[in-house]
């Protein structure tokens, strides 16, 4: 999904469901081949806000975009995932300063090919693992805090 689906999907959801105490987004790597850094950015940034302002009970999780090995374009992956670098440290303070949370990926980097489909772009089964459990553990964490309904 891209970033201008975002608040149109949320608004439907909400629609017929009852606001969630939280709300993981990882969206925007496929958005940095056809949009400006700093256009996404703003965007996340109002998106995220916009969802605040209208739903401030839902806990936001901002999972940061992840590095790729290829970025699909002829683009040159060092320069992308540079970018990737810059957006994730300007939402996740934007997040913070919402009261949201913030996902990192520490554990997937580009040089760990294993991690990574032949494509160079979609994550491998090992991978998706890493990544679920970088979810995962926010979660808990939020929950352990005593944020979420219920307490494990």
């Amino acid at each position: 999904m891209r970033w201008d689906a975002l608040l149109p999907r949320l608004r439907h959801e909400l629609v017929f469901r009852h606001p969630p105490d939280a709300v993981v987004l990882h969206l925007g790597e496929n958005d940095l081949v056809v949009r400006k850094s700093i256009i996404l950015i703003k965007t996340a940034i109002a998106d995220l806000e916009s969802v605040h302002a209208t739903h401030p009970s839902i806990t936001i999780f901002w999972s940061e975009l992840l590095p790729r090995l290829h970025w699909r374009g002829n683009i040159k992956s060092t320069r992308l995932n540079y970018t990737v670098e810059k957006i994730n440290r300007a939402v996740r303070s934007a997040t913070t300063r919402m009261g949201g949370r913030v996902v990192k990926h520490p554990n997937i980097k580009v040089y760990m090919q294993e991690l990574f489909r032949p494509d160079g772009v979609h994550l491998s089964d090992l991978g998706n693992e890493c990544w679920l459990s970088d979810i995962r553990h926010g979660l808990i964490d939020w929950l352990e805090d005593g944020k979420g309904a219920f307490q494990m």
